[in-house]
């Protein structure tokens, strides 16, 4: 489900199956755009009723959820391991978009990528960009086995300012609260981390979206 008149517009700007648009008369009012696509008109109670917002603004959609399939050979991606916060996956997901990722890989125990919150956080990057739910260990060696590398963030890992990134390579970024399992930590080609000002000892970590951010332009060398 799509909420909100910028991202369900972006939603029939792709390739995305539409479902169902619902639309109030109001909205159409003041997005006649809207209205040439096939709609079913709901009033404002019965919309309101429908939404999951607090203030919606009469614009929803229903989609089909594409079946991605996962690149074994690629030139740029992320791993999200564990991530439960949807707005934390929703911003890596916007992330990817702008740095023109290839994918985003999802671990099985990560939030649902098509909860509304994450459709939210991430608002159109969702449709622009391949995401792969149920990513797990093996997935990761047969990306490495086509010669990915697999750069884990890691607190203690080798700065990734002077870091020389290869020509193919997988961001893997673990939870706040309990980072990498040991697993993946064991499979991965190298570990880096971002520097930080001396005066900043006091900060344990940075937020999973900053730092997959940082991390994502530092390795990309545009």
């Amino acid at each position: 489900m799509v909420e909100g008149r910028k991202t369900v517009g972006e939603l029939l700007d792709s390739e995305i199956e539409l479902q169902a648009l619902i639309l109030t008369e109001e909205a159409v009012e003041r997005h006649p755009e809207m209205a040439q696509v096939d709609a079913v008109f709901a009033d404002p109670k019965q919309f309101k009723s429908l939404s999951l917002q607090s203030s919606p603004d009469g614009c929803m959609a229903i989609a089909q959820i594409p079946d991605a399939q996962i690149e074994w050979d690629f030139q740029r991606g992320i791993y999200c391991e564990s991530i439960n916060d949807p707005g934390n996956l929703g911003a890596i997901i916007r992330m990817a978009d702008w740095f023109g990722l290839n994918m985003v890989c999802v671990s099985p125990d990560s939030v649902d990528v098509y909860s509304p919150k994450v459709v939210q956080s991430a608002r159109g990057s969702l449709f622009r960009t391949k995401v792969i739910a149920g990513v797990g260990i093996d997935d990761l060696k047969r990306m490495q086995s086509n010669g990915v590398k697999l750069y884990a963030a890691e607190m203690k890992g080798e700065s990734v300012k002077t870091f020389d990134a290869a020509d193919k390579w997988l961001l893997m970024m673990g939870s706040e609260s309990h980072g990498h399992k040991k697993e993946v930590l064991e499979i991965s080609d190298s570990q880096i981390t971002i520097d930080r000002a001396p005066k900043s000892v006091q900060i344990d970590s940075l937020n999973v979206g900053q730092a997959a951010a940082i991390l994502t332009h530092q390795l990309s060398r545009f």
